[in-house]
């Protein structure tokens, strides 16, 4: 945790509770600024740090832009992890996405598919299903999503992408066809933790434009972006620290009560090419104080700008 602040986990959900809702993007504010924000996931949840003992005001958007629901939250006391849920109108617009994955043998592959898109208002959505034995998927977003940019396969902690320039119709079922892995390129993201190792992690990169680098999933880190291979330094364009969230564990780790280094072994000329690397060191038990324990980043990630 972070000085009095709370861990808020907020999930959504339709058809009367039974499925989750993703792509809804919420805020929450306090006394007219807001004091965290997010979008659901294919769980149909998000979190969040939020100020203790303090009354604010959740609103939930879908990525159309439409207001679906406002209502006062809170105060959450120092130091909890409340769940709130939710649950959303049916008529809102949806986004279906199907399609199949195969391998360079045309076998079915398992594992999860990631799309990146764009929704109507511009941001980028993150969407995930799980694919079926025969290959195929299906992707149900709440909104209005216009391009599909990017297609990531996930299996056994490696991450094949796929670019692609889809339009997409809101409201209707979109088939993307068949998708093949053969040739791909492939990201991971790997850490391990006091010797224990987590690879279940969904990260993306941006910074080639940038002064700092930043990883955006449930590790949150930032380090200088020197341009070429090298060492790098812990930064925070922001001043904030970053922080590790160990998956195992359900700790997080400041980068304020840390030592890393940041090594990097490939290094991306433009958007699309790959940042390849580790960070090491250690950091300061949360839960203990004066007891520091290891930490290992290990990632190859396609950089964005």
């Amino acid at each position: 945790m972070f000085g009095d602040d709370a861990y808020l986990t907020v999930c959504v959900t339709t058809d009367e509770g039974v499925t989750p809702a993703n792509g809804i993007f919420a805020t929450l504010d306090l006394l007219g600024g807001m004091s965290g924000s997010g979008s659901t996931y294919n769980d149909g949840c998000f979190s969040t740090y939020i100020p203790a003992n303090e009354q604010m005001v959740l609103t939930l958007f879908s990525s159309c832009g439409e207001e679906l629901l406002s209502t006062a939250v809170g105060p959450f006391s120092t130091n909890s992890e409340p769940t709130i849920s939710f649950n959303i109108d049916n008529s809102i617009v949806t986004t279906t996405i199907i399609g199949t994955m195969v391998d360079c043998y045309s076998t079915p592959v398992s594992g999860d598919v990631y799309m990146t898109g764009q929704n109507a208002n511009g941001g980028l959505e993150i969407l995930s299903a799980e694919i079926q034995l025969d290959g195929s998927f299906e992707i149900v977003n709440y909104g209005c999503l216009t391009d599909l940019s990017e297609v990531s396969l996930y299996d056994n902690g490696l991450y094949y992408t796929l670019d692609i320039n889809t339009t997409v119709t809101s409201g209707v079922i979109n088939d993307i066809g068949e998708l093949t892995t053969c040739g791909a390129d492939y990201e991971y993201f790997f850490q391990t933790i006091d010797g224990v190792m987590s690879s279940d992690n969904f990260a993306e990169l941006y910074g080639l434009n940038q002064p700092v680098w930043s990883f955006f999933s449930e590790t949150q880190l930032t380090f200088e972006n020197t341009g070429m291979i090298g060492t790098a330094n812990m930064v925070d364009s922001l001043g904030n620290a970053g922080w590790i969230y160990d998956w195992n564990s359900g700790e997080v780790y400041s980068a304020e009560s840390s030592n890393y280094t940041v090594n990097i072994t490939e290094y991306p000329a433009m958007s699309g090419e790959y940042l390849e690397g580790t960070i090491t060191g250690q950091s300061e038990s949360p839960d203990n104080p004066g007891v520091w324990v290891p930490i290992l980043l290990e990632f190859r990630l396609q950089a964005n700008q």
